[in-house]
């Protein structure tokens, strides 16, 4: 899919254009009409507005993916399963918009349990335009105590984020196929105890950052590539770190309605050993494909 977001969209609002037009009084004759119109001669203005667009104040993201590892379907270890979202939006002005973002997660192997998978509510502004090839954008997010499994096994409680992003056009506005974006993540977590129910420590805080890029091929196809790094602190000070490579091609059927597939590999970045790197694109263990719809409405 693509970048996006996660992170995923901010509106562009169109600005009002005042059109002025001046009207001047005519006199009754001849030597009048060619005589100039004296100072206390009633002169009307009239300026034309061109009406904005209506904001639209509700939106909502519908999507569906089904994800599974690349083991055979009589492997033990295979993974399959399917991410339904639903992110509402509400356009609070022509700068700031809101949006809850609610993954539900069901099981296609073993228990087969439904549970949700992420859950947050975000306040995020549109972007600035730093100069034709920079604009830099913000956003906080607070997670959602709605998953009964991280409640129960990590007595999560919320968690609050600020996320920046920053993003490179490198035709200048001009409408090039080709973008990039950095962006970034800190967060405090909150938890009701230090300690998960396994005995493991919970997160209290969380940096990451991630680099994208996507290009447009034409006829409403486009592929995007990511990489990102996180790094956790828990509440006994021990530091643990993930990593993950994206990739999809997509396709825009339709205004409301685009379809993708996917590619991702992620994990620990150090093998067991905790010397050698475990950084790769393709793993045979760990990496998995996608294929999913998301509606736009």
């Amino acid at each position: 899919m693509k970048p996006s977001p996660r992170l995923s969209p901010i509106l562009l609002a169109a600005s009002a254009l005042a059109l002025p037009g001046v009207a001047v009084a005519q006199g009754s004759s001849s030597s009048q009409a060619q005589a100039k119109a004296p100072a206390s001669s009633p002169v009307q203005s009239t300026v034309r507005t061109q009406a904005k667009p209506e904001l639209k104040r509700w939106g909502v993201v519908l999507g569906a993916t089904f994800d599974t590892s690349l083991h055979t379907f009589d492997d033990p270890a295979k993974r399959a399963k399917m991410l339904i979202t639903t992110s509402p939006t509400y356009q609070w002005s022509e700068l700031y918009k809101s949006k809850l973002n609610l993954v539900t997660q069901q099981d296609l192997r073993g228990d087969q349990d439904t549970t949700v998978y992420k859950a947050s509510v975000s306040l995020s502004r549109a972007p600035i335009a730093l100069n034709p090839f920079v604009s830099f954008q913000s956003a906080v997010s607070v997670g959602l105590p709605l998953s009964a499994s991280r409640r129960d096994r990590e007595s999560y409680l919320t968690g609050v984020s600020l996320i920046p992003r920053v993003t490179l056009d490198p035709s200048g506005g001009r409408g090039g196929k080709l973008q990039a974006y950095w962006e970034g993540s800190v967060a405090r977590l909150f938890h009701r105890y230090d300690t998960q129910t396994n005995g493991a420590s919970n997160n209290r805080y969380s940096a990451s950052n991630e680099i994208g890029a996507g290009y447009d091929l034409g006829k409403g196809l486009s592929l995007s590539a990511s990489y990102l790094y996180s790094m956790m602190w828990t509440y006994k000070g021990n530091q643990r770190a993930k990593f993950s490579f994206d990739g999809s091609l997509d396709w825009q059927v339709s205004e409301p309605m685009s379809v993708g597939l996917g590619y991702s590999n992620g994990g620990d970045p150090l093998k067991d050993n905790g010397i050698d790197s475990n950084i790769a694109v393709f793993d045979a263990e760990n990496s998995s494909v996608s294929a999913g719809v998301t509606f736009v409405f």
